[in-house]
């Protein structure tokens, strides 16, 4: 939906409600007692949550926000 611009915004938004529990349930990178496991699950982590930004930035700056404010 995000990339065909078909609601973008709730496409968003959706992924962003899926990609932060995922970060948190999924890479818990504290748990883990290996330096390397754990490096590789703080790298999954911080790129979970940087694509959940990154979604909460389309929702915030799509076209439909942009139509409602005018």
């Amino acid at each position: 939906m995000v990339v065909l611009g078909i609601w973008a915004d709730l496409g968003a938004l959706l992924l962003a409600v899926f990609l932060f529990p995922t970060a948190v349930i999924m890479h818990a990178f504290r748990k883990e007692s290996g330096p390397e496991s754990r490096q590789r699950k703080t790298a999954q982590f911080l790129r979970d949550t940087a694509l959940g930004g990154a979604c909460l930035m389309l929702l915030a700056f799509s076209p439909a926000q942009a139509m409602t404010s005018v």
